[in-house]
């Protein structure tokens, strides 16, 4: 069926539903028609393009060089329509996780009236037990993010991030799970953080117990138990 915008704004409700149903959209009670409509001439318009390029591809012939393919690619996909997450090293010290959803599941989430917020929940794994996380922290994120940057400790070996949903009673969904990064930095030495407040007067005056508390309240995830009865000392 050929959706039009004129053609949806004219049938009655319960045929509006009828056709989201066709085409796979979940809909609640209290979905506003303008939403409905929107999203079907999406759905519409990117079949169509499908259609495009199908028909096009059939009546050309395969072209190999790469001359060709780099002049088609004109430009990355900024998504994929599809509810994942995954994880990169940027360095020893951070991370950067990328994350994109289906567009109807991200709908039905964020018209929700329960709903609060997305957030990243950051697995910590020992090497010999990756079924359970010995530790983990949250990172929240709005709507609109799509990446974002991580610390992670020199005592962590192997995490793994989750892209969560927040519910204001605050039920948790998980709606998609990264891959697993292993860590080698044993041989990295531990002295990025000075822990101890044993400064002398200038360095004092400095500011550097201001500056410590800072690292501690912003990177707190980059210490451990066995550091945190001297941090109570800043």
């Amino acid at each position: 069926m050929n959706l039009s915008k004129s053609y949806l704004q004219s049938v009655s409700t319960d045929e509006l539903l009828q056709i989201a149903d066709d085409y796979g959209i979940f809909v609640t009670k209290c979905r506003d028609r303008n939403l409905i409509i929107d999203e079907l001439l999406e759905i519409n318009e990117e079949a169509d393009l499908v259609h495009h390029k199908t028909s096009k591809n059939h009546n050309e012939d395969l072209v190999l060089d790469d001359d060709a393919d780099d002049k088609d690619n004109t430009g990355l996909t900024l998504s994929y329509n599809k509810t994942e997450i995954h994880v990169l090293l940027r360095d020893p010290m951070w991370a950067f996780a990328f994350w994109d959803f289906y567009k109807p599941e991200f709908l039905r989430a964020v018209n929700d009236p329960d709903f609060d917020s997305f957030f990243l929940r950051v697995n910590l794994f020992s090497e010999d037990n990756l079924s359970e996380a010995y530790d983990s922290f949250d990172i929240d994120v709005t709507d609109c993010d799509r990446s974002r940057y991580f610390y992670l400790s020199f005592n962590d070996a192997v995490t793994k991030v989750e892209l969560c949903s927040r519910k204001i009673d605050g039920d948790i969904s998980v709606l998609a799970g990264s891959n697993f990064i292993r860590l080698k930095r044993e041989n990295i030495p531990n002295n990025l953080c000075v822990l101890d407040n044993d400064v002398s007067s200038p360095l004092y005056l400095s500011g550097i117990s201001l500056l410590k508390k800072h690292h501690f309240k912003n990177y707190r995830q980059a210490f451990r138990e066995k550091e945190e009865s001297k941090i109570e000392r800043l």
